[in-house]
């Protein structure tokens, strides 16, 4: 997934905080249990870690966050 798609998935816009990405990530991983809804729950998680590990990778290079 590339991360314009996850900020649409997460409902965020580019360049919000890791600290929005992750509070994005509990409430709709609240909303769409993974028992319930795990497609979309498997989305919500993927726009996650792509977000995350891309905020990771831009840290590590001393670049300013995603």
């Amino acid at each position: 997934m590339d991360k314009l798609s996850a900020y649409k998935v997460l409902q965020l816009l580019p360049g919000s905080s890791v600290e929005e990405i992750k509070e994005a990530y509990a409430v709709l991983s609240r909303q769409f249990h993974p028992e319930e809804y795990p497609e979309e729950f498997q989305e919500i998680h993927e726009a996650y870690t792509t977000l995350v590990a891309a905020a990771e990778e831009a840290r590590e290079r001393g670049a300013v966050s995603t």
